[in-house]
């Protein structure tokens, strides 16, 4: 008639419902100690779920990570549902303070890194992606006072480069490294060579 069956305490008990239809009481409850905790433990290998909720891995809470990890041999599947008119979020933070903020608006579906209440990068409906901007109009926009785009090399040393950027209403693309040649090709075949001088090669690619 208590419906709860104790081991060891009243207050660590699994508690039957009485079966009522819509009844919260009709669930399986696991009712916990006065820390609120449930404790899963293998072997001497705890998992965790704490007073707030948070999945932990370890003997105590207090020298544990929260941890949430999915595995199997089908799909595994964490679905964060924010409805029809709020945001679903995932929060980074680092020692309690708020660094980034993964977030899907809830009025176009689109997926942002937020950082100080700022979408730094965003993708759209249509698989663009922006940055500086929340409405890229094409596969990737970049949208700054000087947006610009660095093409990086790093297996034959010195860090050769190739750079595009706009600056001061001009359009730049560079090969601003020390000792660097820029080629322009079509179909494989280089057709224009400038020397780090300054020479220009139409038709040569030693000027």
């Amino acid at each position: 008639s208590s419906k709860y069956i104790g081991i060891g305490s009243t207050l660590a008990a699994i508690q039957f419902g009485d079966g009522s239809v819509g009844n919260e009481t009709a669930d399986l409850s696991f009712v916990t100690n006065s820390d609120g905790e449930i404790t899963f433990n293998r072997g001497g290998n705890a998992a965790i779920i704490g007073a707030d909720f948070n999945i932990y891995k370890d003997t105590t809470i207090e020298k544990a990570t929260p941890i949430l990890k999915l595995d199997g041999t089908s799909n595994a599947e964490v679905i964060i549902d924010g409805g029809s008119s709020s945001e679903s979020l995932i929060r980074f933070k680092d020692n309690g303070a708020e660094s980034w903020i993964l977030r899907q608006t809830n009025s176009d579906n689109k997926l942002a890194f937020r950082r100080s209440s700022t979408d730094h990068v965003v993708l759209d409906n249509a698989g663009n992606v922006g940055i500086g901007t929340n409405d890229p109009d094409k596969q990737l926009t970049l949208n700054a006072a000087e947006p610009f785009l660095r093409l990086e090399e790093s297996s034959s040393g010195g860090n050769k480069r190739l750079d595009l950027f706009v600056s001061n209403s001009t359009g730049v693309i560079g090969a601003n490294q020390s000792a660097q040649t820029m080629m322009f090709q079509t179909v494989g075949s280089t057709r224009m060579t400038i020397e780090p001088g300054g020479d220009v090669g139409i038709g040569t690619t030693n000027p």
